[in-house]
C-alpha cells in the first residue's frame, strides 16, 4: 500500500505500468477519450489470478495515465491508475 498518490505513481512507472502525457490536453474532450482507448487496450502485464476468474477480461486496461499538462488545471491528473487487475493488485500490496 502507498502513503500517497507519488509514491504510487512512482512505483506505477517502476513497474512499466503507467505512461506520462507531456502535451497539453483538454479535460473535457481529450483525457476521456484518450483515457477510453487506454482502458479498452491490453495491459501490459497480466494478473495470473484474474485469469482464473476473469479470463475474458483479465488482459485488459491497458496502462495508468499521468496527465502531466490539463488546460484550466493546476495539477497533473491520473487516471486509469486501477484500471487492470493488476495495477489493483500493485496498489492493494498483493
Amino acid at each position: 500500500m502507498f502513503d500517497t498518490v507519488s509514491d504510487l505513481v512512482r512505483a506505477l512507472e517502476a513497474a512499466g505500468e503507467l505512461r506520462r502525457v507531456r502535451a497539453e490536453v483538454s479535460p473535457l474532450l481529450e483525457i476521456p477519450e484518450i483515457s477510453d482507448r487506454m482502458a479498452k487496450s491490453p495491459c501490459p502485464r497480466r494478473s495470473e489470478q484474474a485469469r482464473k476468474f476473469d479470463p475474458r477480461h483479465c488482459d485488459l486496461g491497458g496502462q495508468a495515465l499521468l496527465f502531466e499538462r490539463v488546460s484550466g488545471c493546476d495539477f497533473p491528473v491520473l487516471i486509469n491508475a486501477y484500471g487492470s487487475y493488476r495495477r489493483a493488485e500493485l496498489a492493494l500490496g498483493c
